[in-house]
């Protein structure tokens, strides 16, 4: 995909979540958000925004656990869900750097060719 999609997409999404008036919907597009900002910011060499959403992806995957888990009664699941959540934001955030996020190259979103 081509880094101004993927930064066209991210953008698209924080409008969506800075839109939504409920805390979980809010939480939930903030994390995909953050992975399509993580994203772009690979495909486009832009290692600040990769730095920020890779930082910001954590912080709002905890508080959309803590909003869910405020509608129901806390306990041992209630703890077990967030760290889930917590867990599973990090090993996507992991993943797609690890992958190089879908796109490698010279900051122009092409992969690099073969001389």
């Amino acid at each position: 995909m081509h880094a101004d999609t993927l930064g066209w997409s991210a953008a698209a999404l924080m409008v969506a979540t800075f839109a939504t008036a409920h805390a979980r919907a809010m939480r939930v597009l903030a994390v995909f958000t953050n992975v399509a900002f993580i994203a772009y910011g690979l495909a486009a060499g832009l290692a600040p925004v990769v730095a920020l959403h890779l930082v910001l992806l954590p912080v709002n995957a905890w508080r959309g656990a803590q909003a869910f888990a405020a509608a129901r009664p806390q306990g041992v699941a209630g703890h077990r869900g967030r760290l889930a959540a917590l867990f599973a934001a990090v090993l996507a955030a992991w993943l797609l750097v690890g992958c190089g996020g879908g796109g490698r190259g010279d900051g122009d979103g092409e992969g690099a060719a073969p001389p």
